[in-house]
């Protein structure tokens, strides 16, 4: 089996490990692990009707895969028809076996935290016991998860083991021609390969026309050595308004693809990435391009070896989600072809760069993001809705939410709407915040924890009065979860909070008393909130004449 193209890995799943945990699925972590591994997934969801017997098909399918990838929870499964002894789950299972495909199977773990009715399967649980006995028994080697952030670390750790034990089998040698999607993972002359580690697409996003256009030229701009400075291309803004899936959005553009010829690096980075921890990540990166894995543990020296296999080859390096310049600093050694595209919270990141600012949502794109699943024409109430939020993502998403739950237990939209409304304007945003343990579950179960979101606003409210009373920096809970740009420089970015924006930070703020001076705009904030159709804000750094 040729090893050095892009895989086809079959997931095989059930359907509640795509619905939970809610903030991001355990299918949504897989799927996100084979991305960053090089390869494309293959699942039975993203197939329509078909004129063919379905269990058949789904033999065909599993067949042609290169890698099996079973996430096995606690239910059984849809029986296969005409075959009530045998669930769909076991049957791909089985099909991988006798084909005799490399497989990777993750048990969900008994101690996982998931919502109890969702996950027990009552009519075949005795069924499932054996099932997950014969797995573990069956001499390939399984692995139990109990979190997304665990699953996706064990799938990618587990492709990439593979993908080097077949290369230490096969050997490969010269290059391998390019498949004709321009496909990750091609090998190249030398033993360099074009990864292409987009992650999956999410089903729940919302176009962002106006920045998608904005963030492509810039990036399309720096490939083609345009402007006066070649430095990267940073994307900042408060934690929630959607730079990361913006960024995504922007990579699934054909020009990207015809334009970086040298493939797509993604590394995400996080608050607590540095040392031995950064240089691994900067290790996967080299692994990608070469297939093989450095053992530099100092992130200068990893990112001074990563520089090195970039080469001059047109790339584009997506760094995502950076805390501080020293996280950065590794990704801008060597790689003269190579644009580096930036996520960051942080206003004064890099000197040298192209900066875009990613503020609240254009009113139509909030609104569709409010009405999500709900298949409703916008209720009176829903104009107030988006004052009340500023249009920023990450409350839209609680709005939206809490009105899903209502329409689910019996309310019309437009009653939704008001109750979402009253609550916000008694309670403030953190009237979304379900205190009882059985509704942040969503489905009744006492033993639910509470989400992310559900732990984000109360920190929100105490970075805002942290900073009304002249601190620097958010409080931990408010940087952590929805923190902002970070440090702010004297003399910048005073200014009072416009237009509907307003509202929220009312609730947020104490006033100012008259006379004083108006405090920085608050990082964690919808900037430009209220301002309908304002264009992103793209920053470029002045020339400084030598001295």
């Amino acid at each position: 089996m040729p090893i050095a193209r892009e895989r086809r890995v079959f997931l095989s799943h059930t359907a509640e490990l795509r619905q939970f945990p809610r903030e991001r699925s355990f299918v949504a972590a897989a799927e996100r692990a084979v991305a960053l591994a090089g390869d494309r997934v293959i699942d039975m969801a993203y197939f329509g009707a078909q004129d063919a017997d379905p269990a058949d098909f789904c033999v065909r399918t599993v067949r042609s895969s290169d890698v099996y990838l079973g996430l096995i929870g606690f239910r059984y499964g849809s029986l296969v028809a005409g075959r009530p002894e045998i669930s769909y789950t076991e049957l791909e299972f089985d099909t991988a076996t006798q084909a005799g495909i490399p497989r990777l199977v993750f048990l969900l773990d008994y101690l996982a935290e998931v919502p109890f009715g969702e996950f027990v399967d009552e009519n075949h649980a005795e069924r499932q016991k054996q099932f997950r006995s014969r797995l573990r028994d069956s001499g390939i080697i399984t692995a139990d998860f109990r979190g997304a952030g665990d699953l996706e670390t064990a799938v990618l750790d587990a492709l990439v083991k593979l993908r080097e034990s077949q290369r230490r089998m096969v050997g490969v040698s010269g290059a391998v021609q390019a498949t004709a999607d321009g496909a990750a993972g091609i090998a190249r002359a030398g033993g360099q390969h074009r990864p292409w580690m987009l992650p999956g697409h999410r089903d729940d996003v919302v176009p962002r026309p106006a920045l998608t256009s904005v963030v492509l030229a810039e990036v399309l701009a720096s490939a083609a050595g345009r402007g006066a400075v070649r430095g990267p291309v940073v994307l900042y803004g408060t934690g929630g308004m959607g730079k990361t899936t913006l960024t995504r959005e922007v990579c699934r553009q054909p020009e990207i693809a015809a334009t970086f010829g040298g493939g797509l690096l993604w590394v995400t980075i996080g608050e607590t990435s540095d040392g031995a921890r950064l240089a691994d990540r900067i290790n996967d990166l080299s692994e990608a391009l070469c297939g093989v894995r450095p053992t530099l543990s100092d992130p200068e020296q990893a990112g001074f070896h990563l520089g090195t296999l970039l080469g001059d080859e047109s790339r584009l390096l997506v760094v995502d989600d950076v805390w501080n310049p020293a996280q950065l600093q590794p990704f801008l050694q060597g790689g003269a072809g190579t644009v580096r595209l930036v996520t960051t919270r942080l206003r004064d990141l890099v000197p040298r760069a192209r900066m875009i600012e990613i503020s609240a949502m254009l009113p139509e794109e909030a609104m569709t993001l409010l009405l999500r699943d709900l298949g409703a024409q916008a209720p009176e109430a829903a104009g107030r809705l988006l004052g009340v939020t500023g249009r920023w993502p990450v409350l839209l998403r609680l709005v939206n939410r809490a009105l899903v739950r209502h329409v689910r237990d019996g309310m019309s939209v437009p009653r939704a709407a008001e109750r979402v409304l009253r609550r916000m304007h008694r309670r403030g945003p953190t009237g979304l915040d379900v205190s009882r343990a059985a509704q942040r579950g969503g489905r009744g179960d006492p033993g639910s924890q509470p989400r992310p979101a559900d732990r984000a606003l109360p920190g929100t409210l105490s970075g805002a009065r942290g900073l009304s009373r002249g601190r620097r920096d958010p409080a931990p809970g408010a940087r952590r979860l929805l923190g902002g740009h970070g440090r702010s420089r004297p003399g910048r970015g005073r200014r009072s909070l416009p237009g509907a924006g307003r509202s929220l930070a009312g609730r947020l703020l104490p006033a100012v008393p008259a006379g004083a001076a108006a405090p920085r705009r608050a990082a964690h904030l919808p900037a430009g909130a209220g301002r309908a159709g304002a264009p992103a804000r793209v920053r470029r750094p002045a020339l400084r004449r030598p001295a």
